[in-house]
């Protein structure tokens, strides 16, 4: 099953599906966090947020996951590192490629097939 908690910036999408998870025993999926992810990779990588040959092929390349609620980057636990301010402003210049948001739906549905859980973030009942 999966449940899908949507809304602006603010409105406590974060807290309300954190205490909901934990109340039903679903695993809560913050998808703003898997954003931050790729734009940290991208950046690493020095792309830019437009979409190349090299977004595809990092994009292809780039595992990422979300174990107890920290995202890791090609095994390598990354959860201090997406939680700057340039990745945050980086993480938006990236999320509206098509791209970035195919990549990322397919993980977020692969992870909706094989857990329980509840999914976080703007846009996500779309």
């Amino acid at each position: 099953m999966v449940i899908a908690m949507d809304g602006p910036a603010g409105a406590g999408k974060s807290t309300i599906s954190k205490l909901f998870a934990e109340k039903i025993g679903f695993m809560r999926l913050d998808t703003g966090a898997l954003y931050r992810g790729i734009a940290l990779a991208a950046t690493r990588a020095g792309l830019k947020a437009e979409e190349s040959e090299e977004l595809n092929t990092l994009l292809a390349s780039t595992e990422i996951d979300q174990i107890d609620g920290q995202i890791y980057l090609n095994g390598h636990l990354e959860e201090a590192s997406i939680r700057t301010p340039d990745m945050s402003k980086a993480s938006s210049d990236f999320a509206v490629l098509a791209s970035v948001r195919q990549r990322l739906l397919e993980i977020q549905r692969n992870i909706g097939k094989t857990s329980d859980c509840i999914l976080d973030g703007r846009d996500i009942g779309t």
